[in-house]
């Protein structure tokens, strides 16, 4: 467990990590930005090293808020606005070079593998890992086009998904107290620990949050029906 300036552990505070870190962050890039536009510095010069100090920091001294986490996340956020701005997403996939799709499926492969990034701790596993999750949005974002696309029914529950994402937060929030019992029919299913285990208890957590936001939002429209 980290310690914080006091030397003290610092508890974990569940899903809710990444709300405050990127709150941490917005303020944090705003900051950094003014800094870059006044003294004529590159912004990639100044997210990077934020982020190289901030991975550093951790194994000496855990701030509180979301400092690290967020100073960690600026690198990412930065790239993304790189991509809006671009409009890399807005681009048909067909005005990609072959070569380049091929070297981020490849590069998103072996991060998915070998690399990974851990947010809630500022960590990764090498340089190369913070190519995998930017060549993963592209690549996701792109699918997600495409069904958008060909699939209106599949379209039409992920734009409901995106509708009411705060329920499915609270109710992912919400299913920590049925894990064991959860936890209990996979096993019963499945030798733990496993990779048939780990998926089977994914996709039940999945549809317990998902069917659990289904019936709350049912009841929430039809009381505000019936209230007016």
């Amino acid at each position: 467990m980290p310690k914080g300036i006091d030397k003290h552990s610092v508890p974990m505070i569940g899903m809710t990590w990444f709300l405050v870190a990127l709150f941490i962050c917005q303020i944090c890039y705003l900051c950094v930005k003014k800094v870059s536009e006044e003294y004529n510095i590159s912004m990639w010069i100044l997210v990077i090293a934020l982020a190289i100090l901030a991975a550093q920091l951790k194994e000496k001294v855990w701030l509180p808020f979301g400092i690290q986490t967020g100073m960690y996340g600026m690198l990412f956020y930065h790239i993304g606005y790189i991509m809006k701005k671009k409009q890399i997403f807005e681009k048909n996939i067909k005005e990609i070079s072959p070569e380049s799709i091929i070297l981020g499926l490849f590069v998103w492969g072996i991060c998915a593998k070998w690399g990974g990034v851990a947010m809630h701790k500022a960590a990764y596993t090498g340089v190369i890992s913070v190519a995998g999750p930017v060549c993963g949005t592209y690549f996701v974002a792109k699918f997600s086009q495409f069904i958008n696309e060909k699939n209106k029914t599949a379209s039409k529950f992920l734009s409901w998904c995106g509708k009411f994402s705060l329920y499915i937060y609270a109710m992912h929030a919400l299913d920590r107290i049925v894990l064991p019992t959860m936890k209990n029919f996979v096993s019963g299913v499945f030798t733990c620990p496993s990779k048939k285990a780990a998926l089977l208890l994914c996709t039940v957590r999945v549809t317990v949050v998902l069917v659990s936001a289904i019936v709350f939002v049912t009841i929430k429209t039809a009381f505000n029906r019936k209230k007016k």
